[in-house]
């Protein structure tokens, strides 16, 4: 048995002038070569007003903030009545109601990540055998909103690590030399003595096929994600090795309808209005992203009628030209809802800049969504906080493949066929998964697309700039709504979001803006930018093609892969500054 050497519990305080948003990071085990800060000073970008640590002998905890409730006293890692410690990545929206709840408790603090803190307490108090991670549960499901937090009990040597039931705030993790390395971005993993980040190639075939990466996997060898909704417990082994003792997974999504009732469309949006009002807590300003389609038009709509909201409302909109057809229709609702509306047209210079960014931030491959990184940047001048309407495609079938699930799964297997993809990135058969409406968007919330493509761009270039996104679509209530809708009342043909179009005529929105159809993101919001950029890239593309040949067919198909993939090696498996030039990186990506 090894002797464990105690040391002295201490918290280190730095402020920190970068720009961005809340980040996390922690590590356990005995023989730990650096503590927490080491790996969250490489996320300093997503926590702008201050980078705090906690050690102890077995575990290091860090943070860097982003203040938005509890701006005074909200400092983390925060250290509980009991001993415990946590540091978190979330805003809990009813965390006023816990606090009521636990009648008599002494709070230290305004900041609503307290509450888990306090529920840990209440459900551990007295415990002499350490809780199981499905133990954990009964009060981590208390929380409503969106988190990703480590928290280390040293009664039980226990280190947990949950994510929110969506996989809307991220957090990774590495085992290396006994110990266990976790953060909320893997480009903070490169801080880890004898640890260099690779591609994987099984989970780059995997992620090429369904278009996102699936489950836990991320596209760096060794680097898993907590799986959306999990609960993780490790505990310190009498060896002074980090172990994994215990998983809770959540119950699967699914689909259970309901009759439709005349009442049914007044329930489904009161159920988004709550969501949307809830979503406004903050001791900031909160904005809304505006693409000018019908989910995030009715999220303003609802958030400019939210009781006590006397202020003018911020919207953003980007695009490439201010004749594009969603920036005209942005325009349209938000001088219908009176808004302050941002908006701001991307030229080719920007392109270029953001879809650099786009694949250091994002740490994936897809180019064609670049809009995320400016539009951002735009929210971050004047706001911490803003709404968007992201998992309302996911929950009410928005997207075009919804419409024919099995011609979706052949394209998968036709994917497949061009990879000839091995059998251990085949874990999941396309003809099963897409047999019908129901398996394919239950598929893609439970497994990856909702959690691992659109989140996690959401976070990851909102949080570039010190921005806070928050979802109101995935509110459990408005989930549980949508949850009960018969297949053509989600699609019906060429028909998308069926209910939600219904439900729509209760919000102050203009008709025909109700009944837009959807247009794709990033190809409808850049078109021209993007073709000129793909035709400007042939040589790129050819150069990838000569590097990964068993890539070639698939790159004449999808040739912003290949572009995606050169960026994507020069930034995060060679280590190029994501301030170089655009063509520059990926020429980088395509040498030997």
């Amino acid at each position: 048995m090894v002797v464990l050497n105690r040391v002295l519990r201490k918290v280190d305080k730095e402020q920190d002038t970068g720009h961005a948003m809340c980040g996390i990071a922690a590590v356990l085990g005995a023989d730990v070569p650096l503590d927490a800060k080491d790996l969250v000073r490489h996320l300093v970008h997503r926590g702008p007003d201050a980078v705090s640590n906690w050690t102890d002998e077995w575990c290091s905890l860090a943070h860097a903030r982003l203040s938005i409730v509890g701006l005074d006293n909200g400092t983390q890692p925060m250290v509980g009545h009991h001993g415990a410690v946590l540091t978190a990545n979330c805003e809990i929206y009813n965390h006023n109601a816990i606090r009521q709840e636990l009648i008599g408790r002494s709070w230290l603090t305004d900041s609503d990540a307290e509450a888990i803190l306090a529920l840990h307490e209440q459900h551990t108090s007295g415990t002499r055998t350490p809780p199981t991670a499905e133990q954990h549960r009964a009060w981590v499901s208390r929380l409503d909103g969106m988190y990703a937090f480590s928290l280390w009990d040293s009664r039980h040597r226990q280190l947990i690590l949950a994510r929110d039931r969506w996989g809307i705030k991220p957090l990774h993790r590495v085992e290396s030399s006994s110990c266990l390395w976790v953060a909320s971005e893997a480009k903070a993993f490169r801080a880890i003595p004898d640890f260099t980040l690779r591609l994987d190639p099984h989970v780059l075939l995997e992620r090429l096929a369904w278009e996102y990466c699936l489950d836990d996997s991320t596209l760096f060898a060794d680097v898993k994600q907590v799986p959306q909704g999990c609960i993780e417990v490790w505990e310190i082994s009498d060896a002074g090795e980090a172990e994994l003792v215990s998983v809770s997974l959540p119950s699967p999504f699914k689909f259970v309808p309901l009759p439709w009732t005349e009442g049914s469309s007044t329930d489904m949006m009161d159920s988004l209005r709550s969501s949307v009002h809830d979503r406004l807590m903050a001791d900031v300003d909160v904005g809304v992203v505006l693409s000018g389609g019908l989910d995030s038009s009715l999220v303003a709509s609802l958030a400019a009628e939210a009781p006590g909201n006397i202020e003018r409302m911020t919207a953003w909109t980007v695009s490439e030209s201010e004749d594009n057809p969603d920036h005209i229709a942005a325009v349209e609702v938000a001088q219908h809802l009176d808004f302050n509306h941002q908006t701001s047209i991307i030229d080719e210079d920007i392109l270029d800049s953001a879809i650099v960014d786009l694949v250091h931030h994002g740490e994936d491959l897809d180019v064609t969504v670049a809009f995320f990184h400016p539009l951002f940047q735009e929210v971050g001048q004047s706001h911490k906080v803003a709404l968007c309407g992201q998992g309302a495609d996911e929950l009410h079938a928005g997207y075009p493949r919804y419409s024919r699930p099995n011609a979706h799964g052949a394209s998968v297997s036709a994917r497949f066929d061009i990879l000839d993809v091995p059998e251990p990135a085949r874990r999941y058969v396309p003809d099963h998964v897409c047999r019908d409406l129901d398996s394919l968007q239950s598929f893609d919330l439970n497994h990856g697309q909702l959690s691992n493509f659109q989140l996690r761009l959401v976070d990851r270039h909102s949080m570039a700039h010190g921005v806070e996104v928050r979802v109101p679509f995935l509110g459990a209530s408005h989930v549980s709504s949508a949850a009960r809708l018969e297949a053509d009342q989600r699609r019906c043909g060429s028909g998308e979001k069926i209910a939600l179009r219904a439900a729509a005529t209760h919000a102050n929105l203009p008709p025909h803006i109700i009944q837009r159809p959807k247009l794709p993101a990033g190809r409808s919001t850049t078109p021209s930018l993007l073709e000129n950029m793909l035709d400007g890239a042939t040589e790129i593309v050819d150069d990838m093609s000569s590097l990964h040949p068993h890539l070639s067919s698939f790159f004449s198909i999808e040739p912003e892969t290949a572009i995606g993939l050169a960026l994507f090696d020069a930034l995060h498996i060679r280590g190029a500054s994501p301030k170089s030039d655009f063509w520059d990186l990926a020429q980088e990506g395509c040498s030997r």
